[in-house]
């Protein structure tokens, strides 16, 4: 049995008393060769946010431009960037609603170079997932790419292995989008902004367990050992 996350193992083993020989753990991975960092040569300080992928399902859109209505009202140094195939005209919405002025985001639609090039402009990753039972064996593979890029993330405390990824490798910040006091979550988000170490931890952490070749050797190891 191969699931995404050890949350999920743990569940399987538990309801269906499955060895835990019988389960690995294999994330979605990212090819770390074309999702490269781009060296970052304009020094500004406006810190770049981006969302990537849906904005519906099991994601919560909502959650992320109320918070970024309530930090442009703190502070006016903050961009986001949307980058999705969804429906951009209800984003747009979305954002008229909450009386966001355009010239604080944008909402785009991108695949192959010029994706990897619009998500590179960006300090942080964001995003959040709505809490439920599937959502534990989720491992979303926006989180290998933005890693790949040596871009941190800030997102909810979903499931048990996001939450170990951002504290054991120290990748980001895990928020509580509950939280009344934004000015924690700005703090937050200036913390991460060009962190140095942070970036390479990402990258790091992509490379030695989200790549395609960790995926690689963990699926080759599995058919071999079934032969």
């Amino acid at each position: 049995i191969i699931c995404l996350t050890y949350n999920s193992k743990k569940i399987i083993i538990d309801k269906y008393n499955i060895p835990v020989g019988n389960i690995s753990i294999i994330p979605t991975c990212v090819d770390t060769k074309i999702f490269n960092p781009i060296n970052k040569t304009k020094k500004s300080d406006l810190i770049k946010i981006v969302y990537l992928g849906t904005t519906k399902g099991a994601y919560n859109i909502s959650k992320i431009l109320s918070h970024f209505k309530s930090l442009l009202m703190v502070e006016k140094n903050f961009y986001l960037t949307i980058i999705t195939k969804d429906n951009h005209s209800e984003l747009f919405s979305k954002f008229k609603k909450l009386d966001i002025d355009n010239s604080f985001y944008k909402i785009v639609s991108l695949d192959g170079e010029k994706l990897i090039n619009e998500i590179s402009d960006n300090d942080i990753g964001i995003f959040y997932l709505n809490n439920n039972f599937s959502i534990k064996a989720s491992f979303p593979t926006k989180i290998a790419e933005l890693f790949s890029l040596g871009i941190p993330i800030v997102c909810n405390n979903f499931n048990e292995d996001i939450y170990f990824y951002i504290n054991q490798y120290d990748v980001g910040r895990i928020h509580d989008f509950e939280e009344k006091n934004i000015i924690k979550f700005k703090e937050k988000l200036e913390m991460l902004k060009h962190n140095k170490k942070i970036i390479n931890n990402c990258r790091n952490l992509a490379q030695d367990k989200l790549s395609l070749d960790y995926s690689f050797n963990k699926y080759s190891k599995i058919y071999n050992d079934i032969k």
